[in-house]
């Protein structure tokens, strides 16, 4: 899917190193934007890489990429998520997870993020699944209001408290 100055395509084993990039970069963005503690990037990427990967290659899950002039700009990993929500329609309790949305700065607010978006769902629409579901930080007021833009609306939260 070619867009603006990048293009949008299916994830190949040689974006996984980009994808870990990625993700320890997203890390730590969310740890200074919501002030819990979550651990530094550095630490968590290659394992959580791994937990994904398998995620991932367990069925259906969608590795996407954005690519601009031969760069990774951008990425998306979701996959197919039963909740177990007992009390809400079967349709609506397995979703399209989307587990890891990440755009470099430079990138944003230039439609990558949406692009990734689209093309994640085309992927997903073909497994009959009808409903997307993303966590977001409470605190990135950026990234809710990103996705509210692409139609998303919230549904649960959760609340922390921490015991002293």
């Amino acid at each position: 899917m070619k867009r603006a100055g990048f293009v949008v395509r299916p994830g190949s084993e040689a974006d996984w190193p980009a994808l870990g990039r990625a993700l320890a970069d997203l890390q730590d963005f969310e740890r200074d934007v919501v002030g819990y503690p979550l651990r530094p990037g550095s630490e968590v990427w290659q394992d959580y890489l791994a937990d994904l990967r398998g995620r991932l290659g367990a069925g259906n899950g969608v590795f996407l990429v954005a690519e601009a002039r031969g760069v990774i700009v951008g990425v998306l990993a979701g996959y197919p998520h039963q909740a177990g929500d007992l009390l809400v329609d079967p349709a609506f309790d397995r979703s399209a997870y989307i587990s890891d949305l990440f755009v470099r700065n430079a990138w944003r607010r230039k439609g990558v993020g949406s692009a990734l978006l689209r093309a994640f769902e085309q992927a997903v629409r073909a497994s009959g699944l009808q409903w997307l579901s993303v966590c977001v930080k409470s605190r990135n007021s950026t990234e809710r209001e990103a996705y509210r833009a692409c139609g998303f609306e919230d549904y649960e939260t959760v609340l922390v408290k921490k015991l002293s």
